[in-house]
């Protein structure tokens, strides 16, 4: 997508056709170490950013084809799709379309203002018509995560330029967005810096992602998440720096040499060595490989004994209730939760624990338990009326390495 996105970019540059070939090339590279396809990372760039580089794609579509309706009806479907891949991206997607809407307002193209709203209408009204109580609940959660969630991680951003952990990593991202955002917004107002309309737009479009992407870092402020709001500002900042140094070496006349796919050869070799394309070939055999081993294959000896033990004694019980984060465990144990609180690691609104405390009167089976570490707040702090609930009406029963196992009195 990222490729792609360039690729299409590289019509509003103005570039001739060699520098356009650098161009790419250069941001193709920069773009190779920007991704991360672990999904459990945290990097720069991950799946998480899916739907943002989807809607930056559909901008650009949106520039170089001014009366494409299709375009507006995929910027109307990733209002609703990004949020249902993510919640914190969806909010950074349907800012930006708000101001895709009023971009157009400005523009005065009142036809596409009206097609664009009257798309998104359509797409929200059938996702409520469809899923009617499923809209409501949702929405419901994620108004929630989004009041509460900067408290449920309960870090403090470090303050810029202090001693405080992590504060080096934070000033240099909101350093690099700032530059960013105001280098953009002069670009709009001076036509000395960059002379074509559409990539103004663009970067002051990329700008904007920057600034929205750091709530990451607001919903969570430890070291990983700040990185993490920094691959989209590395990602404007290469666009911008080979873009002068293209526009540079255009202007003096320089062209080194053709043909220019020599260069891409030579730095293919050179960055992309490490890639090993027997791995297409292997990855059908290795996923079900994966996919048919045993459940033990895939935890450590403390949870396997566990599971092995909890068995006998959870056979007897139609359901059970975890007060831990090993969400895995009702799936483990072929076991339903016992109310819909089966990741009780985001339950920590005094509101959602009360509704959690109300469904807990049918329990009779609870785990607690798991690895202690410094990455959050111990459940007990957290959810602590729920906490309260189970110490009154719950007695321990066994313990089996680092889960309790609690029965009703």
């Amino acid at each position: 997508m990222l490729i792609f996105t360039i690729f299409n970019l590289l019509s509003l540059t103005g570039l001739n056709k060699f520098y356009k070939n650098i161009f790419f090339i250069f941001n193709a590279i920069s773009i190779n170490y920007l991704t991360d396809y672990n999904l459990n990372s945290v990097d720069l760039l991950t799946f998480r950013e899916v739907p943002v580089i989807f809607l930056v794609l559909l901008f650009i579509l949106m520039l170089k084809h001014n009366n494409n309706l299709i375009i507006l009806f995929l910027i109307s479907l990733t209002s609703l799709f990004s949020v249902l891949w993510g919640i914190d991206r969806g909010l950074v997607c349907n800012v930006l379309i708000i101001f895709i809407f009023f971009y157009i307002i400005l523009i005065k193209d009142y036809k596409k203002t009206f097609y664009l709203f009257s798309f998104l209408i359509i797409v929200w009204l059938t996702f409520f018509l469809i899923q009617k109580n499923e809209f409501y609940y949702f929405f419901d959660n994620t108004i929630s995560i989004y009041k509460n969630m900067s408290y449920v991680h309960g870090i403090i951003h470090p303050v810029p330029f202090s001693s405080d952990p992590n504060a080096g990593r934070a000033t240099k991202t909101l350093i690099i967005i700032l530059f960013l955002l105001i280098f953009s917004l002069r670009t709009i107002f001076e036509n000395t810096i960059i002379h074509n309309s559409k990539l103004k737009k663009l970067l002051l479009f990329l700008s904007f992602i920057c600034v929205l992407s750091y709530i990451y870092a607001l919903g969570r402020s430890d070291g990983a998440h700040i990185k993490h709001t920094f691959g989209f500002p590395i990602l404007t900042l290469s666009i911008l720096v080979y873009y002068y140094f293209c526009k540079f070496f255009q202007k003096k006349k320089i062209i080194f040499f053709e043909p220019s796919l020599v260069i891409g050869t030579i730095f293919y070799i050179m960055f992309f060595n490490s890639i090993k394309l027997n791995n297409i070939d292997n990855y059908i055999n290795k996923l079900n490989k994966f996919i048919y081993k045993e459940d033990e294959f895939f935890l450590n000896k403390e949870e396997s004994e566990f599971i092995k033990q909890i068995k006998p004694i959870v056979n007897s019980y139609d359901c059970i209730q975890l007060f831990t984060n090993d969400a895995a465990f009702n799936y483990l144990l072929r076991k339903k939760s016992c109310t819909k609180y089966y990741f009780v690691w985001s339950a920590s609104p005094k509101k959602i624990q009360k509704k959690f405390i109300n469904e807990l009167s049918n329990t009779n089976f609870i785990i607690k338990g798991g690895t202690k570490s410094n990455w959050e707040i111990p459940l007990e702090k957290k959810l602590n009326l729920v906490n309260d609930y189970i110490s009154l009406n719950f007695k321990k029963k066994i313990k089996i390495t680092q889960w309790t196992v609690f029965l009703r009195n």
